[in-house]
């Protein structure tokens, strides 16, 4: 993806051949100059950059002599930027030089630039400043080419020139399951940035010092990354919001200060929407026959009219989803489908239970053993092939076994193994001498 595109070879060959193949009077041959002088110099076809950027980028000085192989050295740098699908280059001799005219074409195929830990600066001021560096740079940076390196070297540049020795990373940020790129994410590394403090706009009275006990003990004294702050706030701060009703909350954007140079501390200031709190008007099931919604039930800590609590919610919805894994139904899912009331600050849920096939008990399999402690072990086993899979009982099994049987010197897996042709598990149960 990050390849230098190629020049049109046969197109300045044809363009060298059009130039030296000019009408000619035979009895007056026309006076071209061998003054390797560049007088000329345009590039055409970007409607990105004005005429100033392209030709301070191409790196020509009209009056300075000029050659081939530097012409064609200056393509290669407007096809490295990978600001351009296509770059070629003609060229004519005249009697006052050389005219040369580069044609381009621009790339649709820019991405962001992401921050990670860049502190020295403002944002919108080290922009300005790398825009100086790097004729073609316009805040965003193209995913072909070799652009996000040079950037990376400008960064460290101006951190050298303010005496920080630091490496700047460049790297393609891309999903975690993979796909298109996000961007391209920039970390300096070899520094300390330890967070000193962080605040929050838009915090309410009541979460304030909620959040701040938590920043306090997890937070603070950490090295600052824009990344390492936005997962604290999705794992750590915005389920203080979820279990106590705020369940539209969001965290915006984030940002890291330079609060002492000598330290290299770092004040960190954020933004939440906490929108409204919502209690909890009711909760029903849907789709359910194998396990009866008075069961279900059981396993629900929420009240009516209290705030309605998500997280709890969700660890409610995996204890009830366990009343399904002891029947044999693996692939049974319990999805919580919300739909909020403003007028009233409510919340009615509805679980939509998918139960999915039963699954029964296929092979039972002791390994490392014997066959004597082997057999003695099977006689153990109650769980029947051929009966419904109760995905709790190899655990249940294993402790009871741990009573008659001392297995203080091996290690032991216990692996389940589902079939889904066959709704079958075969369970194996492997022991291993324990390494000293």
């Amino acid at each position: 993806m990050f390849r230098t595109l190629g020049i049109v070879l046969a197109f300045v060959v044809m363009s060298i051949l059009f130039a030296s193949a000019q009408p000619q009077r035979a009895d007056a041959p026309a006076k071209v100059s061998n003054s390797p002088t560049l007088a000329e110099l345009k590039v055409t076809g970007s409607t990105r950059f004005d005429q100033k950027r392209l030709v301070a980028a191409v790196g020509l000085k009209i009056g300075e002599a000029v050659t081939e192989q530097q012409m064609r050295e200056a393509a290669d740098r407007l096809a490295s930027s990978g600001m351009f699908d296509d770059v070629t280059y003609q060229y004519v001799q005249r009697p006052a030089g050389t005219a040369v005219e580069f044609k381009v074409s621009d790339t649709a195929k820019l991405l962001p630039m992401v921050l990670d830990n860049f502190v020295w600066l403002p944002r919108a001021q080290l922009v300005e400043e790398l825009k100086s560096r790097e004729s073609l740079f316009s805040g965003e940076i193209p995913n072909q080419g070799q652009m996000f390196e040079q950037l990376a070297a400008h960064m460290e540049k101006i951190l050298k020139a303010q005496n920080v020795a630091g490496t700047v990373k460049a790297l393609p940020l891309a999903p975690e399951t993979g796909g298109t790129l996000l961007g391209f994410i920039f970390t300096v590394e070899g520094v300390k940035l330890p967070i000193q403090s962080m605040e929050i706009a838009g915090t309410s009275a009541e979460m304030q010092p909620v959040l701040q006990k938590i920043i306090a003990g997890s937070l603070l004294g950490s090295d600052y990354a824009e990344s390492r702050v936005q997962a604290f706030q999705r794992l750590d701060l915005l389920p203080q919001y979820r279990m106590r009703g705020f369940l539209k909350a969001e965290f915006r954007q984030v940002s890291g200060e330079l609060a002492d140079q000598s330290t290299g501390s770092v004040t960190v200031k954020a933004s939440v929407t906490e929108g409204l709190q919502y209690k909890l008007a009711e909760l029903r099931w849907a789709g359910n026959a194998v396990v009866s919604s008075s069961e279900l039930d059981k396993v629900l800590r929420g009240k009516t009219g209290a705030p309605a609590n998500a997280v709890q919610l969700e660890e409610d919805l995996h204890n009830a989803s366990k009343a399904y894994d002891s029947r044999g139904y693996l692939e049974a899912r319990l999805e919580p489908v919300p739909t909020l009331e403003d007028n009233s600050q409510t919340v009615r849920y509805v679980v939509t239970v998918t139960e999915g096939p039963q699954y029964h008990m296929g092979n039972l399999a002791f390994e490392g053993l014997t066959e004597a402690p082997a057999e003695a072990l099977r006689k153990l086993w109650t769980l029947k092939t051929g009966a419904p899979f109760d995905s709790s009982y190899p655990n249940q099994f294993f402790q009871n076994a741990s009573r008659q049987f001392n297995f203080s010197r091996v290690d032991v897996q216990i692996r389940d193994i589902p079939h889904r042709d066959s709704k079958t598990v075969d369970v194996s149960i492997r022991f291993a001498p324990r390494q000293k």
